[in-house]
């Protein structure tokens, strides 16, 4: 189970079930981004052994190289050179003073998420406007 997420006890209120489902919606996509710039950029896979500052600027650097092979429809490598790391991650666990900033924040964007959705839904009643694509505005920046 994600740290950032809410425990499932069968006790969830919708807002924690609507935040557990975007966060996870995210987390994939962030997952598959990451997993493509590794099969590109093989230095990707091992931890950089660098300063902060220069592994910014090497992530940064192979953003900008992906999209520009996107651009010019370079060729990945084949999916069996795919590298998942999804179960790689390190959480902030045994630091209370981090897991409560954390969970405050995280119960901050759910209520904003929550009410985005309300906000959504009422909008949709009003005008009689139905879309298959659910939460078409979550792709939007949060402000």
């Amino acid at each position: 189970m994600d740290a950032d997420t809410y425990r499932d006890n069968g006790r969830l209120t919708p807002i924690q079930t609507y935040y557990n489902l975007k966060h996870s919606q995210t987390r994939i996509g962030v997952e598959q981004a990451f997993g493509k710039l590794k099969s590109r950029f093989r230095c990707l896979i091992n931890p950089l052994t660098t300063s902060l500052e220069t592994a910014i600027l090497i992530v940064t650097t192979t953003c900008i190289l992906h999209n520009i092979c996107e651009e010019r429809q370079e060729e990945m490598l084949d999916y069996n050179e795919y590298f998942d790391d999804q179960n790689h991650f390190q959480t902030l666990s045994g630091n209370d003073g981090i897991t409560n900033f954390t969970n405050s924040v995280r119960d901050n964007l759910a209520n904003y998420l929550w009410d985005r959705k309300i906000q959504r839904d009422n909008r949709r009643n009003r005008y009689n406007f139905t879309s298959d694509g659910e939460d078409e505005s979550d792709s939007e920046s949060l402000e």
